[in-house]
């Protein structure tokens, strides 16, 4: 049965502000912080953000971005990442309804949402973010729907082996570390919710995204062949399209019907 308007206003306005938790993640993670304590507070010169301010969208239109104290800029992340958050949650209602399997898939998508944009600004992704949500794929997977713990194992060997083999042969014949350890262990991750098929699509799709940004850069900016380019937002997109779109996506590829 769809769900009602009212249900996929509710699951806009629940991932909205779950978007805003995950701003605070984003930016204390990294910095070994607690993502509970204490409450949220500008950046820049640590004045605690009224409540009113901390409305997810509103209260960043509302001060026009910037710090109410301060007036120096939040920037443009933070109702980004409340809009990604709301979007994800009206999406995964939308393709698998109010379920445990659509539960899961918006936790992993928040996830992506977490792992972008902290590979963006320091181009790591933490252990924190992976391993912990790999071992709990593996014990969800039984209850998603039309998945398996066998699909689920065998896309974290397919998703992580892959790419570690690829990492190893490339740091073989050129030297250099090309591949770190977090895209890896995400692959592993994303493998484990989308079985073997969800992370060949995800690996050559990502792979074909980040190729496609670094030749724009290369033209545009004049970047050389060498410019770090963090991988793991291209994975987390490419994840999220197989969610969405991968089955369809592969069989109007193959010529199969939908």
């Amino acid at each position: 049965m769809t769900p009602s308007l009212l249900t996929f206003f509710a699951a806009a306005l629940a991932g909205l502000c779950i978007g805003s938790f995950l701003n605070v993640v984003i930016y204390r993670l990294p910095k070994g912080q607690s993502i509970i304590f204490p409450g949220s507070a500008c950046p820049h010169c640590g004045h605690t953000v009224r409540w009113g301010d901390n409305l997810p969208l509103l209260g960043w239109v509302r001060l026009k971005g910037r710090c109410r104290d301060c007036r120096k800029p939040f920037g443009f992340q933070y109702p980004l990442v409340e809009l990604l958050g709301g979007t994800a949650a009206v999406a995964v209602l939308y393709k698998f309804g109010l379920t445990l399997t659509g539960g899961v898939y918006f936790i992993f998508l928040c996830l992506l949402i977490i792992i972008t944009f902290i590979d963006l600004k320091y181009q790591i992704i933490p252990d924190r973010t992976t391993l912990p949500a790999m071992v709990l794929a593996l014990f969800a997977a039984p209850f998603l729907a039309n998945f398996s713990l066998i699909q689920a194992l065998t896309g974290l060997v397919a998703g992580g082996g892959l790419l570690w083999s690829i990492a190893v042969l490339y740091s073989r014949l050129t030297g250099v570390e090309g591949i770190g350890g977090g895209d890896i262990k995400l692959m592993g991750l994303v493998g484990a919710l989308t079985g073997w098929q969800g992370s060949l699509f995800t690996l050559f799709s990502g792979a074909v995204m980040g190729a496609a940004v670094g030749v724009a850069l290369l033209l545009a900016k004049g970047k050389n062949m060498r410019t770090a380019i963090p991988f793991g937002p291209f994975l987390a997109a490419a994840a999220a399209t197989y969610l969405f779109f991968g089955k369809e996506i592969i069989n109007w590829y193959l010529g199969f019907p939908a």
